[in-house]
């Protein structure tokens, strides 16, 4: 269960590290909008909140396995 979990946060981060490296996202050799890179950032940053959130939940959940 940590596992893919742990790869989307990793994705999400290097979307973010990226961005906020000031680096010229490109696709296809076109260019993108500063508009299209804020919802990117916004998109990734939900991901990763996202995803902190299941983390917490399954981490939560393997604790309390260990108990029972």
């Amino acid at each position: 269960m940590r596992n893919p979990l742990s790869a989307i946060l990793q994705s999400a981060d290097g979307v973010i590290a990226y961005i906020k490296e000031g680096r010229r996202l490109s696709s296809g050799g076109v260019n993108l909008q500063p508009a299209v890179v804020e919802a990117i950032m916004e998109a990734a940053q939900t991901i990763n909140l996202c995803g902190q959130h299941q983390k917490r939940i399954v981490d939560d959940i393997l604790t309390m396995s260990k108990l029972g």
